[in-house]
């Protein structure tokens, strides 16, 4: 079986707090990015992150990728449980 994610298994962010790559909105994104610096599938993650909103991947924060892929074909996705299966994600049904 070929897993789209596979990539995940040798992160450095593999286990860690997930706040420090999702800071508050004008937060410091040093620690995320020098952790990013160092991970041997920066080029995987920064690949599977486009097109999200929040947080820094692959060493990136939104407006950083947004510039990388602008007018370039971007890539699907699995979901955020398939990447971070530690984290009890919540699901908002904003609807009711």
């Amino acid at each position: 079986m070929n897993d789209p994610l596979a990539w995940k298994h040798q992160a450095a962010c593999r286990g860690m707090d997930t706040n420090i790559f999702f800071p508050e909105r004008g937060g410091n994104t040093k620690r995320a990015k020098a952790i990013c610096a160092k991970c041997p599938v920066r080029q995987e993650c920064a690949d599977y992150a486009d097109p999200e909103k929040f947080g820094i991947w692959g060493g990136l924060a939104e407006i950083e990728r947004r510039h990388k892929w602008a007018g370039q074909h971007r890539p699907t996705r699995p979901s955020y449980e398939d990447l971070f299966p530690w984290v009890p994600f919540q699901h908002h049904n904003y609807e009711s």
